[in-house]
């Protein structure tokens, strides 16, 4: 994949790319931005910062797709309805 197909897809991979995705333990950068939508200039910084869990065996950067959806997974936020219930529930 070049750069600019990279830079064009990242925001949107296909279902076919997406699921390529589900025989594989780890994924490249690319595949993460493809993955997740998340452009490759902003996973870095999220690495940077160690936001998001990562290898880095050498220079190249891995990250474990389990991983990766737990991430994603970890930051749901409650509904307005989840919030209201808590609260009347005294919660």
């Amino acid at each position: 994949m070049t750069k600019n197909q990279v830079k064009n897809d990242s925001n949107h991979g296909s279902s076919e790319e997406i699921q390529n995705f589900s025989s594989k333990t780890f994924l490249t950068i690319t595949e993460v931005s493809i993955y997740t939508g998340f452009s490759p200039n902003y996973l870095y910084q999220l690495v940077h910062n160690r936001v998001i869990p990562f290898y880095k065996p050498g220079r190249k950067l891995f990250f474990k797709q389990s991983e990766i959806d737990a991430w994603i997974s970890s930051s749901r936020q409650k509904s307005i309805d989840e919030i209201k219930r808590e609260a009347s529930e005294g919660i």
